[in-house]
Protein backbone atom coordinates (compact mmCIF):
# COMPACT_ATOMS: atom_id res chain seq x y z
CA UNK A 1 0.00 0.00 0.00
CA UNK A 2 1.55 3.55 -1.20
CA UNK A 3 2.09 5.98 1.86
CA UNK A 4 -1.43 8.05 0.68
CA UNK A 5 -3.30 5.15 0.94
CA UNK A 6 -2.05 4.11 4.21
CA UNK A 7 -2.48 7.62 5.54
CA UNK A 8 -6.60 6.95 4.20
CA UNK A 9 -6.68 4.05 6.22
CA UNK A 10 -5.92 6.15 9.24
CA UNK A 11 -8.96 8.21 8.85
CA UNK A 12 -11.99 7.32 10.57
CA UNK A 13 -13.74 7.89 7.28
CA UNK A 14 -12.21 4.87 5.66
CA UNK A 15 -11.99 2.75 9.09
CA UNK A 16 -12.79 -0.89 7.79
CA UNK A 17 -11.83 -0.91 4.01
CA UNK A 18 -9.81 -3.75 2.52
CA UNK A 19 -6.02 -2.17 1.52
CA UNK A 20 -7.69 -3.16 -2.18
CA UNK A 21 -10.28 -0.50 -1.89
CA UNK A 22 -8.49 1.82 -0.17
CA UNK A 23 -5.37 1.75 -2.83
CA UNK A 24 -8.66 2.23 -5.60
CA UNK A 25 -9.43 4.90 -3.97
CA UNK A 26 -5.88 6.25 -3.36
CA UNK A 27 -6.09 6.40 -7.09
CA UNK A 28 -8.71 8.71 -7.63
CA UNK A 29 -8.37 11.69 -4.79
CA UNK A 30 -6.05 14.31 -5.54
CA UNK A 31 -4.05 16.03 -3.25
CA UNK A 32 -4.02 19.40 -2.71
CA UNK A 33 -1.64 21.30 -0.65
CA UNK A 34 -2.20 24.77 1.60
CA UNK A 35 0.21 26.97 3.20
CA UNK A 36 0.03 28.20 6.74
CA UNK A 37 -2.67 30.70 6.52
CA UNK A 38 -4.27 29.93 3.40
CA UNK A 39 -8.10 29.95 2.89
CA UNK A 40 -9.22 26.35 1.43
CA UNK A 41 -12.66 27.91 1.25
CA UNK A 42 -14.63 30.38 2.27
CA UNK A 43 -18.95 31.28 2.48
CA UNK A 44 -20.25 31.36 -0.02
CA UNK A 45 -18.20 28.84 -1.99
CA UNK A 46 -19.73 25.74 -3.61
CA UNK A 47 -19.39 22.87 -1.24
CA UNK A 48 -19.09 19.78 -3.68
CA UNK A 49 -16.11 17.75 -1.87
CA UNK A 50 -14.99 16.15 1.30
CA UNK A 51 -11.27 17.04 2.06
CA UNK A 52 -9.74 14.72 4.52
CA UNK A 53 -6.17 15.66 6.12
CA UNK A 54 -3.37 14.29 5.01
CA UNK A 55 -0.56 16.25 7.22
CA UNK A 56 -1.60 19.80 8.98
CA UNK A 57 -4.11 21.42 11.14
CA UNK A 58 -7.05 23.17 9.68
CA UNK A 59 -9.52 25.37 11.37
CA UNK A 60 -12.98 26.34 10.45
CA UNK A 61 -14.28 29.09 11.74
CA UNK A 62 -17.03 31.56 11.37
CA UNK A 63 -16.88 35.55 10.93
CA UNK A 64 -19.25 37.57 13.86
CA UNK A 65 -21.43 40.85 12.45
CA UNK A 66 -18.57 42.33 14.53
CA UNK A 67 -15.75 41.26 13.03
CA UNK A 68 -15.01 38.67 15.34
CA UNK A 69 -13.60 35.32 14.24
CA UNK A 70 -15.36 32.26 16.14
CA UNK A 71 -13.68 29.12 15.64
CA UNK A 72 -16.12 25.81 15.19
CA UNK A 73 -13.29 23.25 15.36
CA UNK A 74 -10.03 22.46 14.93
CA UNK A 75 -9.19 19.90 13.13
CA UNK A 76 -5.94 17.48 12.50
CA UNK A 77 -4.57 14.44 10.87
CA UNK A 78 -7.13 11.80 9.66
CA UNK A 79 -9.95 13.80 10.00
CA UNK A 80 -12.47 15.08 7.73
CA UNK A 81 -14.16 18.29 6.99
CA UNK A 82 -15.62 19.89 3.89
CA UNK A 83 -19.35 19.80 2.59
CA UNK A 84 -21.23 17.33 0.37
CA UNK A 85 -23.96 18.76 -1.30
CA UNK A 86 -27.91 17.51 -0.54
CA UNK A 87 -29.52 19.32 -3.32
CA UNK A 88 -26.85 20.53 -5.48
CA UNK A 89 -26.68 24.06 -4.56
CA UNK A 90 -25.20 24.17 -1.36
CA UNK A 91 -22.59 26.31 -0.35
CA UNK A 92 -20.21 26.30 2.48
CA UNK A 93 -21.18 28.41 5.75
CA UNK A 94 -18.22 29.11 7.47
CA UNK A 95 -14.63 29.52 6.50
CA UNK A 96 -11.87 26.37 6.88
CA UNK A 97 -7.95 27.75 6.99
CA UNK A 98 -4.71 26.15 7.11
CA UNK A 99 -3.33 26.69 10.40
CA UNK A 100 -0.11 25.00 9.43
CA UNK A 101 1.69 23.72 6.07
CA UNK A 102 -1.61 21.05 4.98
CA UNK A 103 -2.19 18.30 2.54
CA UNK A 104 -5.54 17.49 1.99
CA UNK A 105 -7.36 14.65 -0.11
CA UNK A 106 -10.27 15.94 -1.92
CA UNK A 107 -12.90 13.40 -1.98
CA UNK A 108 -15.27 14.96 -4.49
CA UNK A 109 -19.25 14.04 -4.10
CA UNK A 110 -19.62 11.88 -6.74
CA UNK A 111 -16.54 9.81 -5.65
CA UNK A 112 -18.01 9.68 -2.21
CA UNK A 113 -21.34 8.65 -3.14
CA UNK A 114 -19.90 5.58 -5.41
CA UNK A 115 -17.48 5.12 -2.63
CA UNK A 116 -20.29 4.77 -0.15
CA UNK A 117 -22.13 2.59 -2.11
CA UNK A 118 -19.49 0.04 -3.22
CA UNK A 119 -18.50 0.12 0.73
CA UNK A 120 -21.46 0.39 2.87
CA UNK A 121 -18.99 0.73 5.62
CA UNK A 122 -18.15 4.19 5.10
CA UNK A 123 -21.55 5.70 4.89
CA UNK A 124 -21.72 4.25 8.07
CA UNK A 125 -18.26 5.59 9.61
CA UNK A 126 -19.69 8.99 8.22
CA UNK A 127 -23.26 8.93 10.01
CA UNK A 128 -20.93 8.01 12.94
CA UNK A 129 -18.62 10.97 12.16
CA UNK A 130 -21.12 13.75 11.80
CA UNK A 131 -23.59 12.41 14.83
CA UNK A 132 -20.17 13.06 16.98
CA UNK A 133 -19.63 16.63 15.54
CA UNK A 134 -23.57 17.27 16.49
CA UNK A 135 -22.72 15.81 19.82
CA UNK A 136 -19.92 17.96 20.77
CA UNK A 137 -21.85 21.41 19.24
CA UNK A 138 -25.00 20.52 21.17
CA UNK A 139 -23.18 18.98 24.47
CA UNK A 140 -22.50 22.54 26.43
CA UNK A 141 -19.78 20.35 28.92
CA UNK A 142 -17.91 20.05 25.87
CA UNK A 143 -16.59 24.04 25.28
CA UNK A 144 -14.29 24.43 22.24
CA UNK A 145 -11.98 26.58 24.07
CA UNK A 146 -11.07 23.72 26.25
CA UNK A 147 -9.63 21.46 23.11
CA UNK A 148 -7.92 24.35 21.25
CA UNK A 149 -3.89 24.31 21.97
Amino acid sequence: MSQTADSLSSSELFEGLTDAALADLDGRLRAAGFRKGELIYSPYDRGDALYLIEAGRVRLYRSAHDGRQLTMAMLDEGEAFGLVPVNGDDLHDAYAEAMSDCVLRVVPAADLERTAAEHPQVAMNLMRSLSQRLRSVEDPELCLDSHLG
